[in-house]
């Protein structure tokens, strides 16, 4: 479940519109850097939000429920973090808006991971794209 609504993880989603993104980067250990990044489409973030307001989004609320989305993940994953031993810090979410929606792009098999979801009761799409960077040990 994410923000009240059930949602499935698919295996083979296709092709998705990206309408906002947010992402936040979390550094762990002074070593790895993670940037935890939610991609919604439009149709997906109105749901959630009609599940959570019960009305029609305003451009604000879809910002800042993809802000909370990604907000939810990252705290997830510090939580894990924490629980084994890792130190982390991270950066405030950094959501924008794409004027034209853009094709969601694959993440290289060698830096991270590409997951897709959907809500149980409908075709709208969201993704979770996690890319990892080993910093500088200089």
């Amino acid at each position: 479940m994410m923000l009240g609504a059930e949602t499935e993880l698919l295996q083979e989603p296709g092709t998705m519109s990206v309408a906002l993104q947010s992402t936040i980067t979390i550094e762990l250990d002074e070593r790895v850097a993670v940037a935890a990044t939610v991609h919604v489409t439009e149709a997906f973030v109105d749901e959630v939000n009609g599940i959570l307001l019960g009305h029609d989004s305003t451009d604000a609320e879809r910002l800042a429920t993809t802000a909370e989305m990604v907000s939810r993940v990252v705290r997830r994953l510090r939580a894990h973090a924490s629980e084994n031993g890792c130190q982390s810090v991270c950066t405030l979410p950094a959501t924008i808006t794409h004027g034209t929606f853009q094709l969601l792009e694959a993440v290289g098999e060698d830096c991270g991971f590409l997951l897709w979801f959907r809500r149980r009761e409908s075709k709208a799409l969201c993704a979770l794209s996690l890319v990892v960077t080993l910093l500088d040990e200089g």
